[in-house]
């Protein structure tokens, strides 16, 4: 499989494609990332992007694995979902007083490590 990476999520509604060239080629106005008032879907369309894309699933349910990881922060909180495939990691939603965290793959189970001052580690 492959690993996406990107700031919170792909619209699951929205064209698979369409999405990974406006991102790889870093179309800010590209149509695919904007819903219909103009803003962008990963910041104003949380429950737009949660999901694992459904182009990334394979058609047999209990098949793995999946087309590709889909890793994301933004959020503010830390999911791991379509049996390990959609990953979102940011338990600090930004803030400057919470700690910065890092998904390390291909590890098995996932480990989610936080900001080494605080020396927190969590595995899943």
């Amino acid at each position: 499989g492959r690993l996406i990476a990107c700031h919170a999520g792909l619209d699951a509604k929205g064209s698979l494609n369409a999405q990974l060239e406006g991102l790889k080629k870093r179309q800010l106005f590209n149509e695919a990332l904007l819903e219909e008032r103009g803003r962008y879907f990963a910041f104003s369309a949380r429950q737009a992007v949660e999901p694992l894309h459904p182009e990334l699933k394979t058609n047999d349910k209990d098949k793995l694995p999946a087309e590709a990881y889909l890793v994301s922060g933004h959020h503010g909180y830390r999911e791991v979902t379509a049996k390990g495939y959609r990953i979102i990691c940011d338990n600090s939603g930004g803030h400057a007083d919470m700690l910065l965290e890092a998904v390390i793959l291909p590890s098995k189970p996932l480990k989610f490590v936080s900001d080494a001052r605080k020396k927190k580690k969590k595995e899943i």
